[in-house]
């Protein structure tokens, strides 16, 4: 006996342009804060699972509960979302900048322990290249 499957639904037909930017904003700001929080803590951040997560950031669902919780914590507007999304980038890289001073200020200091390139401890356990932790006890 064969079973009927439901039918696949049909993709929309003709979405609004401002639909558009809005989903393109909130793609954008979803992205950018993955790259610099990684996966698992946007994950947390945006409410869904890794997995959602995953099937947007690969394969580009979108779905319905990302927008909803980008739109809920940032605002519906794309200009609004497009803001957030430069103020992330932004202090992404002072955060960065701010680490390379750090480490340049360890390396005079004499801790120049800090790991290569790879090294599975980075920076949680002494390094492995001269037995010292790289930070300043």
């Amino acid at each position: 006996m064969q079973t009927k499957h439901p039918a696949t639904p049909a993709p929309a037909k003709n979405t609004s342009a401002e639909d558009q930017g809005l989903n393109d904003a909130i793609r954008s700001y979803v992205r950018t804060y993955a790259l610099w929080h990684g996966r698992p803590k946007a994950a947390r951040r945006f409410g869904v699972s890794r997995h959602t997560l995953w099937r947007f950031l690969e394969r580009g669902h979108l779905g319905r509960s990302l927008p909803r919780a980008v739109t809920g914590a940032v605002g519906d507007d794309p200009q609004a979302i497009e803001a957030a999304t430069e103020e992330l980038a932004a202090s992404a890289r002072r955060e960065r900048k701010l680490l390379r001073k750090i480490d340049k200020a360890l390396v005079q200091m004499g801790h120049a322990g800090l790991p290569p390139t790879g090294c599975p401890g980075a920076r949680r356990t002494p390094c492995c290249c001269c037995a010292r932790p790289p930070w300043p006890q």
